[in-house]
C-alpha cells in the first residue's frame, strides 16, 4: 500500500471529523428547522421519504462511476457541491423551499457515497476494516461532541435565526473540507476495467448494476438484506425522533443538544473498546447482539420520563453507528476490490429505498398515535434478531 493511499484514511478521517461538526450543529435539528419555518407534522415524515427516494436515482450511476472513472474526481467535485448547500439551507426563506434543497442535497450524497466509501474502504488494510469503520466514527463524534449543545444554545437564545446561524456555520467548515480533499486525496482504482464515455455508463448503470449482481455470493446479498431491514428499523425513528423527544416526552432543544451530545460520547467509548477486539468477532455475532439492544433502548425511549429517555436515545444514536461500522466492514469483506463501488452502491440502493417507506409508512403511524412508529420499529430490531440467528 503506498504512502498516498495510506494517506487518504488520514485525510478522510479529518475531513469527517469537520464535517462531522458540521452535522452536529445541523442535522439533530432538521425536523425542528422545518416545523419552525411553518411547515406540518406530516410534511416532516414525507420529506424524509421524498429524500431518501430520489437519492435512488442516482446512487446506482454513482457506483458506476466510481468503478469506472475512479473515486477521486467525483468525491471532490461533489463535496463543493454539498458546501454550497449548507448555505441554501441556512437562508431558506420556507419550509417548501428547504425540504427541495434538501432533497437535492441527499441526492448528490447519494451520487458520491459509493465513491467515497469505496475510497475509504480501498486505503484500508484487510486485517483493520472494522476497526477503521469504527474510527472513522468515532473522530468525528469526538471533534463534534459540544457542537449540539451549541446549537441547542443558538436556538434557545435566537429562536430561528439561531438555527439558520449553524449551518452558515456549517457552510464555512465545508468550504475547508473541499479544499482539504482536493488538496491532499488520491485515487486508489489504479486499474479501470474498461473505459467508456460518461453518457454511456450512466445510461447502462442499472443494467450493470442488475448484471453485476447475479455475480454476487449468497453472503453479499445476505449483507444487503441486513442493511435493508436495519435501515428499515431506523428509518421507523429518525423523522420523528427529536418531534416526539421536545413536543411528547418535554424535553427542552438544550436538553436534545445534551441528548445528541451524551450519543456521541457514548459512540466513542463503545468504539474505542470494539476497535480492539471487533474483528475477531464474526460480523453476524456482533449485528445479533447490536439489533437486539437498538431494540431495547428504543423500548425505552418510548415509555421513559425525561431522565431515561435522554439516557436511552443516547445510547440508541450512538450503536445506530457502531452498527453502520459493522455493515460497512461486512460488506467490504465479501466484495470485490473491481465491483466494490458498484456494489456499495447497490447497498445504499436497498438501504434508501428501505428507509424510505419506512419514513412513508411513520408518517402515517405518527398521525394515528405518536407512540407507535417507535413500537414498530422495537418488532422490527427484534426480527432482524431473529433472521441474523435463523438464516444462514
Amino acid at each position: 500500500m503506498t504512502y498516498g493511499v495510506r494517506r487518504n484514511v488520514w485525510v478522510l478521517i479529518a475531513s469527517w471529523a469537520l464535517f462531522g461538526i458540521a452535522r452536529a450543529l445541523t442535522q439533530p435539528f432538521v425536523a425542528d428547522y422545518i416545523k419552525q419555518l411553518g411547515a406540518p407534522d406530516w410534511s416532516i415524515g414525507l420529506a424524509y421519504s421524498l429524500a431518501y427516494l430520489f437519492s435512488l436515482i442516482l446512487l446506482i450511476p454513482g457506483g458506476s462511476i466510481a468503478d469506472y472513472y475512479g473515486r477521486y474526481r467525483i468525491v471532490v467535485s461533489l463535496t463543493w457541491v454539498m458546501a454550497f448547500s449548507y448555505l441554501l439551507r441556512g437562508l431558506a426563506p420556507s419550509w417548501e423551499f428547504f425540504i427541495t434543497v434538501q432533497i437535492l442535497t441527499m441526492s448528490i450524497a447519494s451520487t458520491y457515497m459509493p465513491a467515497l466509501r469505496s475510497l475509504y474502504a480501498d486505503s484500508l488494510p484487510v486485517d483493520k476494516r472494522a476497526a477503521g469503520f469504527i474510527i472513522s466514527s468515532i473522530v468525528p463524534s469526538l471533534a463534534s461532541l459540544p457542537m449540539p449543545i451549541i446549537a441547542g444554545l443558538l436556538y434557545h437564545e435566537y429562536g430561528l435565526q439561531g438555527y439558520r446561524m449553524t449551518y452558515l456555520i456549517a457552510f464555512i467548515i465545508a468550504m475547508i473540507v473541499s479544499s482539504l480533499r482536493q488538496v491532499f486525496l488520491r485515487e486508489t482504482l489504479r486499474e479501470r476495467v474498461i473505459h467508456l464515455p460518461l453518457k454511456m455508463v450512466l445510461l447502462n448503470s442499472y443494467r450493470e448494476a442488475l448484471k453485476v449482481a447475479r455475480k454476487f455470493s449468497s453472503e453479499s446479498k445476505l449483507v444487503i438484506l441486513f442493511r435493508a431491514l436495519l435501515s428499515f428499523a431506523s428509518g421507523l425513528t429518525m423523522p420523528y425522533l427529536m418531534i416526539y423527544a421536545i413536543y411528547d416526552i418535554g424535553l427542552s432543544h438544550v436538553e436534545w443538544g445534551i441528548a445528541q451530545t451524551l450519543s456521541s460520547g457514548f459512540m466513542i467509548i463503545g468504539g474505542l473498546a470494539l476497535s480492539f477486539f471487533i474483528d475477531k468477532i464474526p460480523r453476524r455475532y456482533s449485528l445479533l447482539a447490536m439489533s437486539s439492544l437498538a431494540g431495547l433502548l428504543i423500548f425505552l425511549f418510548t415509555i421513559s420520563n425525561s431522565v431515561l429517555s435522554i439516557i436511552s436515545v443516547a445510547l440508541f444514536l450512538g450503536l445506530v453507528t457502531q452498527i453502520n461500522g459493522i455493515i460497512s466492514a461486512y460488506a467490504t469483506d465479501v466484495a470485490n476490490i473491481q465491483l466494490r463501488g458498484r456494489f456499495f452502491a447497490i447497498l445504499l440502493f436497498a438501504s434508501f429505498l428501505s428507509t424510505s417507506f419506512a419514513s412513508a409508512l411513520t408518517t402515517l403511524l405518527f398521525s394515528l398515535s405518536h407512540s407507535l412508529p417507535f413500537f414498530t420499529s422495537v418488532i422490527t430490531y427484534l426480527m432482524i434478531s431473529l433472521i441474523v440467528l435463523l438464516v444462514k
